[in-house]
C-alpha cells in the first residue's frame, strides 16, 4: 500500500520526476529538501534517529508557497507562517508535504 501511494503521488507531481532539488535542512539524523518544478513543490522530510523530532524549517528559498501544506501520509494540514513550517516526526519516519487538493 505504501509503495502504491508513493507511485501515484510521484505520477501526479512532476516536481518529483523533473524538478530541481533545494536543500532545506541537513543534520546528522534529519534531512529536509524540496523538489520544485514550475508551480509544483513537494517538501520531503526524513527523521533517521531513535527519537521523535520537532523542528522549524525555513522555507524562504521556496517561492509562491500556499498558507497551508498537506502531509501525504498523515493527511493533516500544516500552516505556513513567516516562510516557516513546524514539523514533528516520529523516530525513523518521513513525510511529504504538498499543496493540498
Amino acid at each position: 500500500e505504501h509503495t502504491k501511494i508513493l507511485g501515484n503521488f510521484r505520477h501526479n507531481h512532476p516536481s518529483l520526476r523533473y524538478g530541481n532539488r533545494i536543500n532545506i535542512e541537513i543534520e546528522d539524523n534529519f534531512y529536509a529538501f524540496a523538489m520544485v518544478k514550475d508551480d509544483d513543490t513537494v517538501i520531503a522530510v526524513f527523521n533517521n534517529s531513535d527519537d521523535e523530532i520537532e523542528i522549524t524549517l525555513d522555507i524562504s528559498k521556496l517561492k509562491n508557497m500556499p498558507n497551508e501544506l498537506k502531509g501525504l501520509f498523515s493527511q493533516e494540514m500544516m500552516n505556513v507562517a513567516d516562510e516557516k513550517i513546524s514539523v514533528t516526526l516520529g523516530s525513523f519516519s518521513s513525510e511529504l508535504f504538498y499543496k493540498g487538493d
